[in-house]
């Protein structure tokens, strides 16, 4: 558009009988560009050339780790993807959605430039032990928690981040346990502690 009066042209664009003084040039509806704005100054009789660049928009990249057809990731609630999401965007503040079963993340983020984004997403591990009350240290390196199995020897923990643990399992008159392993995905861990003394534990409790 030329001081607000537009014209559908393809490029390079002619336009003549532009009225001298300061002249506000717009270029606007290429798809997946910035829209163009500008004034310039354009004397009596003077032939003006103007060469526009036009900046694509930038590429977003949100992926999720792990990686889980269960999780959905959504962009302004306009485009949804599993696992990973690849679009141009505008420049400017976008709403990104994470949901995963119990697990919700929404933030705003401001992208202007090409960026991949990755979100952890925190795993499920079921622990099941054989006697119940076992104490559990679950180990990382960025992660620790000490919990106990409940009266079935259950014990559920929804914030694990994906990496390589130790989980150590302790009970007063059991043979203690350790078992290192790398966790990404969702899991069940059971465990089986032997008794120090057989003949004086007969019972687990």
């Amino acid at each position: 558009s030329i001081n607000e009066k537009f014209y559908k042209n393809t490029t390079p664009c002619i336009i003549e009988n532009i009225t001298p003084g300061l002249v506000k040039v717009e270029v606007s509806g290429i798809v997946e560009y910035d829209a163009f704005e500008t004034t310039i100054m354009i004397e009596p009789f003077q032939r003006k050339d103007l060469r526009i660049k036009l900046q694509p928009f930038p590429l977003v990249i949100i992926k999720t780790n792990p990686p889980s057809p269960e999780t959905q990731i959504s962009l302004d609630d306009k485009y949804k993807s599993n696992n990973i999401l690849s679009k141009k965007v505008k420049r400017g503040n976008h709403l990104v959605r994470i949901v995963k079963k119990d697990y919700i993340k929404q933030e705003t983020i401001y992208i202007d430039r090409d960026s991949t984004l990755i979100y952890e997403i925190p795993l499920s591990l079921t622990i099941k032990t054989n006697p119940s009350y076992v104490n559990v240290s679950i180990i990382g390196d960025k992660y620790g928690k000490y919990e106990i199995t409940n009266m079935n020897g259950n014990l559920k923990i929804n914030d694990i981040i994906v990496g390589k643990y130790t989980i150590v399992l302790t009970k007063e008159n059991y043979k203690s346990k350790n078992d290192s392993r790398y966790l990404d995905k969702d899991c069940v861990l059971e465990y089986k502690l032997d008794p120090i003394n057989e003949d004086k534990i007969t019972n687990y409790q």
